[in-house]
Protein backbone atom coordinates (compact mmCIF):
# COMPACT_ATOMS: atom_id res chain seq x y z
CA UNK A 1 0.00 0.00 0.00
CA UNK A 2 1.46 3.36 -1.01
CA UNK A 3 2.14 5.85 2.31
CA UNK A 4 0.45 8.73 2.06
CA UNK A 5 2.15 12.05 2.75
CA UNK A 6 2.19 15.61 2.32
CA UNK A 7 3.06 17.64 -0.59
CA UNK A 8 3.19 21.63 -1.65
CA UNK A 9 3.81 23.54 -5.05
CA UNK A 10 6.73 25.93 -5.18
CA UNK A 11 6.34 29.23 -6.54
CA UNK A 12 5.60 29.19 -10.11
CA UNK A 13 4.45 31.68 -11.92
CA UNK A 14 3.23 32.26 -16.11
CA UNK A 15 6.04 33.52 -18.64
CA UNK A 16 6.54 35.19 -21.74
CA UNK A 17 9.54 33.18 -22.55
CA UNK A 18 9.10 31.37 -26.14
CA UNK A 19 8.93 28.22 -26.69
CA UNK A 20 11.87 25.71 -27.70
CA UNK A 21 10.74 22.39 -27.77
CA UNK A 22 8.72 20.94 -30.50
CA UNK A 23 4.96 22.42 -29.73
CA UNK A 24 7.22 25.78 -30.95
CA UNK A 25 7.55 24.66 -34.27
CA UNK A 26 3.73 24.92 -34.63
CA UNK A 27 3.89 29.02 -34.70
CA UNK A 28 4.67 29.13 -38.26
CA UNK A 29 2.23 26.78 -39.71
CA UNK A 30 -1.32 27.38 -36.94
CA UNK A 31 -0.69 30.99 -36.11
CA UNK A 32 -2.04 31.77 -32.55
CA UNK A 33 -2.39 28.98 -30.56
CA UNK A 34 -5.07 29.61 -27.59
CA UNK A 35 -3.24 29.67 -24.26
CA UNK A 36 -4.72 29.33 -20.86
CA UNK A 37 -3.56 29.66 -17.41
CA UNK A 38 -3.89 27.00 -14.96
CA UNK A 39 -6.88 25.85 -13.24
CA UNK A 40 -8.51 27.52 -10.12
CA UNK A 41 -7.15 24.74 -8.17
CA UNK A 42 -4.11 24.68 -9.55
CA UNK A 43 -3.63 28.60 -8.46
CA UNK A 44 -4.26 27.89 -5.07
CA UNK A 45 -1.51 25.42 -5.27
CA UNK A 46 0.78 28.17 -6.61
CA UNK A 47 2.23 31.06 -4.48
CA UNK A 48 4.08 34.06 -5.91
CA UNK A 49 7.13 33.15 -7.30
CA UNK A 50 10.56 34.03 -6.39
CA UNK A 51 12.86 35.87 -9.42
CA UNK A 52 14.75 33.12 -11.02
CA UNK A 53 17.94 33.66 -9.89
CA UNK A 54 20.99 31.23 -11.02
CA UNK A 55 19.10 28.19 -10.16
CA UNK A 56 16.14 29.43 -12.13
CA UNK A 57 14.74 26.38 -14.74
CA UNK A 58 11.87 27.19 -17.33
CA UNK A 59 9.23 24.43 -18.00
CA UNK A 60 6.93 24.55 -20.73
CA UNK A 61 3.92 22.53 -21.20
CA UNK A 62 1.24 21.85 -23.67
CA UNK A 63 -1.62 19.42 -22.90
CA UNK A 64 -3.48 17.89 -25.88
CA UNK A 65 -7.35 16.33 -25.44
CA UNK A 66 -9.26 14.39 -27.79
CA UNK A 67 -12.41 12.17 -26.77
CA UNK A 68 -11.22 9.08 -25.04
CA UNK A 69 -9.61 6.58 -27.52
CA UNK A 70 -9.00 8.40 -29.98
CA UNK A 71 -6.87 7.10 -33.10
CA UNK A 72 -5.01 10.40 -33.79
CA UNK A 73 -4.08 10.83 -29.83
CA UNK A 74 -3.07 7.17 -29.36
CA UNK A 75 -1.57 5.64 -32.25
CA UNK A 76 -0.49 7.95 -34.86
CA UNK A 77 1.10 11.13 -32.12
CA UNK A 78 2.69 8.31 -30.29
CA UNK A 79 4.27 7.16 -33.30
CA UNK A 80 6.55 10.04 -33.34
CA UNK A 81 7.61 9.15 -29.63
CA UNK A 82 10.54 7.35 -28.41
CA UNK A 83 9.44 4.86 -25.75
CA UNK A 84 12.17 2.44 -26.31
CA UNK A 85 14.69 4.71 -24.85
CA UNK A 86 12.53 4.78 -21.40
CA UNK A 87 14.20 2.73 -18.82
CA UNK A 88 12.81 -0.95 -19.24
CA UNK A 89 11.73 -1.35 -15.66
CA UNK A 90 10.36 2.64 -15.49
CA UNK A 91 8.42 1.59 -18.73
CA UNK A 92 7.08 -1.24 -17.19
CA UNK A 93 6.19 -0.05 -13.94
CA UNK A 94 4.45 2.33 -16.19
CA UNK A 95 2.32 0.20 -18.32
CA UNK A 96 1.23 -2.33 -15.98
CA UNK A 97 -0.81 1.06 -14.26
CA UNK A 98 -1.94 1.81 -17.31
CA UNK A 99 0.44 5.33 -18.47
CA UNK A 100 2.65 5.77 -21.36
CA UNK A 101 5.67 7.68 -21.63
CA UNK A 102 8.47 8.57 -24.37
CA UNK A 103 10.86 11.63 -26.07
CA UNK A 104 9.98 13.70 -28.48
CA UNK A 105 12.35 15.48 -30.55
CA UNK A 106 13.05 16.76 -34.36
CA UNK A 107 11.03 16.58 -36.69
CA UNK A 108 7.36 17.66 -35.70
CA UNK A 109 5.02 14.89 -36.56
CA UNK A 110 1.75 16.07 -39.34
CA UNK A 111 -0.85 14.68 -36.88
CA UNK A 112 0.46 17.21 -33.97
CA UNK A 113 -0.97 19.93 -36.62
CA UNK A 114 -4.29 18.96 -36.24
CA UNK A 115 -4.10 18.19 -32.64
CA UNK A 116 -3.16 21.78 -32.47
CA UNK A 117 -5.80 22.93 -35.18
CA UNK A 118 -8.17 26.01 -33.00
CA UNK A 119 -11.00 25.11 -34.87
CA UNK A 120 -11.16 21.94 -32.94
CA UNK A 121 -13.24 21.65 -29.90
CA UNK A 122 -10.64 20.41 -27.81
CA UNK A 123 -8.00 23.37 -27.84
CA UNK A 124 -4.71 22.74 -26.34
CA UNK A 125 -3.88 24.28 -22.72
CA UNK A 126 -0.45 25.70 -22.99
CA UNK A 127 1.58 27.36 -19.88
CA UNK A 128 5.07 28.45 -19.30
CA UNK A 129 6.39 28.55 -15.61
CA UNK A 130 9.45 29.77 -14.02
CA UNK A 131 10.70 27.56 -11.23
CA UNK A 132 13.86 26.32 -8.92
CA UNK A 133 16.14 23.87 -9.99
CA UNK A 134 15.65 21.06 -6.77
CA UNK A 135 12.23 22.38 -5.75
CA UNK A 136 9.33 20.39 -6.42
CA UNK A 137 6.59 21.55 -9.19
CA UNK A 138 3.29 20.24 -8.88
CA UNK A 139 1.61 19.47 -12.78
CA UNK A 140 -2.35 18.76 -12.51
CA UNK A 141 -2.87 16.25 -15.08
CA UNK A 142 -6.50 14.84 -14.40
CA UNK A 143 -9.74 16.42 -13.84
CA UNK A 144 -10.94 17.13 -10.36
CA UNK A 145 -12.83 14.01 -8.90
CA UNK A 146 -15.07 14.75 -5.86
CA UNK A 147 -14.03 11.02 -4.39
CA UNK A 148 -10.96 9.53 -6.46
CA UNK A 149 -12.20 6.30 -7.85
CA UNK A 150 -10.38 3.03 -6.81
CA UNK A 151 -8.69 2.06 -10.08
CA UNK A 152 -9.10 -1.41 -9.32
CA UNK A 153 -7.33 -1.18 -5.88
CA UNK A 154 -10.41 -1.20 -3.03
CA UNK A 155 -9.12 -1.07 0.28
CA UNK A 156 -11.32 -0.87 2.79
CA UNK A 157 -8.74 0.59 5.34
CA UNK A 158 -7.79 3.46 3.02
CA UNK A 159 -9.48 6.54 3.85
CA UNK A 160 -11.55 8.46 0.76
CA UNK A 161 -9.74 10.91 -1.30
CA UNK A 162 -12.36 13.89 -1.54
CA UNK A 163 -11.68 16.55 -3.85
CA UNK A 164 -9.01 15.06 -5.61
CA UNK A 165 -6.53 15.65 -8.82
CA UNK A 166 -4.05 13.21 -10.51
CA UNK A 167 -0.71 15.32 -10.22
CA UNK A 168 2.60 14.95 -11.50
CA UNK A 169 5.44 15.77 -8.62
CA UNK A 170 8.37 17.46 -10.77
CA UNK A 171 11.87 17.93 -9.84
CA UNK A 172 14.01 19.84 -12.31
CA UNK A 173 18.55 20.01 -11.52
CA UNK A 174 20.53 21.28 -14.03
CA UNK A 175 23.11 19.46 -15.26
CA UNK A 176 27.00 20.18 -15.36
CA UNK A 177 26.09 20.53 -18.80
CA UNK A 178 23.55 23.56 -18.97
CA UNK A 179 20.88 20.61 -19.27
CA UNK A 180 17.86 19.62 -17.16
CA UNK A 181 17.24 16.31 -15.27
CA UNK A 182 13.35 15.42 -14.15
CA UNK A 183 12.57 13.45 -11.44
CA UNK A 184 9.07 12.63 -11.88
CA UNK A 185 6.62 11.09 -9.36
CA UNK A 186 2.89 10.76 -10.02
CA UNK A 187 0.33 12.04 -6.89
CA UNK A 188 -3.23 12.29 -6.09
CA UNK A 189 -3.44 15.66 -3.88
CA UNK A 190 -6.71 15.39 -2.12
CA UNK A 191 -8.92 17.58 0.98
CA UNK A 192 -8.45 20.89 1.77
CA UNK A 193 -5.83 23.59 2.15
CA UNK A 194 -4.39 23.26 5.60
CA UNK A 195 -1.57 24.16 7.37
CA UNK A 196 0.94 21.63 8.20
CA UNK A 197 4.54 20.34 8.99
CA UNK A 198 6.25 19.22 6.14
CA UNK A 199 10.29 17.78 5.20
CA UNK A 200 12.08 20.21 3.19
CA UNK A 201 14.52 19.64 0.46
CA UNK A 202 17.77 20.25 1.85
CA UNK A 203 19.71 18.53 -1.41
CA UNK A 204 20.66 15.23 0.36
CA UNK A 205 22.03 16.70 3.62
CA UNK A 206 20.27 16.31 6.92
CA UNK A 207 16.20 16.89 6.89
CA UNK A 208 14.57 20.20 7.84
CA UNK A 209 10.88 20.39 9.14
CA UNK A 210 8.56 23.58 7.85
CA UNK A 211 5.11 24.84 8.71
CA UNK A 212 3.34 25.40 5.56
CA UNK A 213 -0.13 25.33 3.79
CA UNK A 214 -0.44 22.26 1.72
CA UNK A 215 -2.90 19.87 0.64
CA UNK A 216 -2.76 16.02 1.80
CA UNK A 217 -1.25 13.91 -0.80
CA UNK A 218 -0.95 10.33 -2.02
CA UNK A 219 2.36 9.57 -3.80
CA UNK A 220 2.81 6.80 -5.99
CA UNK A 221 6.73 6.61 -5.35
CA UNK A 222 7.08 2.99 -6.75
CA UNK A 223 6.39 4.87 -10.27
CA UNK A 224 9.03 7.26 -9.50
CA UNK A 225 11.92 8.16 -12.25
CA UNK A 226 14.49 10.70 -13.53
CA UNK A 227 15.20 11.48 -16.85
CA UNK A 228 17.82 13.73 -18.98
CA UNK A 229 16.72 15.85 -22.00
CA UNK A 230 18.62 17.21 -24.85
CA UNK A 231 17.90 20.70 -25.48
CA UNK A 232 15.79 19.32 -28.62
CA UNK A 233 13.70 16.25 -26.80
CA UNK A 234 10.45 17.02 -24.76
CA UNK A 235 8.87 14.43 -23.04
CA UNK A 236 5.62 13.05 -23.34
CA UNK A 237 3.40 11.62 -20.94
CA UNK A 238 -0.09 9.99 -20.99
CA UNK A 239 -1.66 6.73 -20.88
CA UNK A 240 -3.54 3.90 -23.00
CA UNK A 241 -6.25 3.46 -25.58
CA UNK A 242 -7.72 0.98 -23.38
CA UNK A 243 -6.90 1.80 -20.29
CA UNK A 244 -9.71 4.43 -18.78
CA UNK A 245 -10.14 2.48 -15.52
CA UNK A 246 -6.88 2.39 -14.39
CA UNK A 247 -4.49 4.39 -12.63
CA UNK A 248 -3.11 6.06 -15.67
CA UNK A 249 -6.49 6.54 -17.56
CA UNK A 250 -7.35 8.48 -13.69
CA UNK A 251 -4.32 10.35 -14.11
CA UNK A 252 -4.71 11.01 -18.11
CA UNK A 253 -8.49 12.42 -18.85
CA UNK A 254 -11.09 14.57 -17.30
CA UNK A 255 -15.01 14.84 -18.05
CA UNK A 256 -16.40 17.73 -20.41
CA UNK A 257 -20.04 18.42 -20.39
CA UNK A 258 -20.87 14.73 -19.51
CA UNK A 259 -17.97 12.76 -21.70
CA UNK A 260 -14.22 11.60 -21.15
CA UNK A 261 -11.12 13.58 -22.84
CA UNK A 262 -7.91 11.56 -23.00
CA UNK A 263 -5.05 13.41 -22.31
CA UNK A 264 -1.65 13.94 -23.54
CA UNK A 265 1.54 16.06 -21.78
CA UNK A 266 4.33 17.44 -23.40
CA UNK A 267 6.98 18.54 -20.94
CA UNK A 268 10.08 20.76 -22.48
CA UNK A 269 12.49 22.39 -19.53
CA UNK A 270 15.91 24.53 -20.05
CA UNK A 271 17.79 26.57 -17.75
CA UNK A 272 16.71 30.22 -17.48
CA UNK A 273 18.81 32.73 -19.59
CA UNK A 274 19.76 34.12 -15.15
CA UNK A 275 21.11 30.49 -14.88
CA UNK A 276 23.03 29.93 -18.31
CA UNK A 277 24.73 33.34 -17.68
CA UNK A 278 26.00 32.39 -14.07
CA UNK A 279 27.37 28.57 -15.47
CA UNK A 280 28.79 30.46 -18.42
CA UNK A 281 30.09 33.79 -16.87
CA UNK A 282 34.15 34.04 -17.61
CA UNK A 283 36.04 37.29 -15.59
Amino acid sequence: MDAARVALNPGLRTSSVAFVSTVALLAGCLGTVPRLGPSRLAQQLRPKALPSGPNGVVMELAYLERPFGDTSLNQELWRSADEETIDPAVRQRWAARGFRVGLVGGQMPAVIKTLFDEQEQDAPIMEQLHIQAGSPAQVQVSGQYDVWPTDGEADPARVEQKNAVGTLRVIPRITPDCGVSLHITPEIQHGEMRRLFVPADQGGQSMDWSLKVARQFRAFDELSFSIRMRADQGLMLGCAADSRDSLGGRFFSRLKDGRPLQRVLLIHTAPSDDALAARTFRP
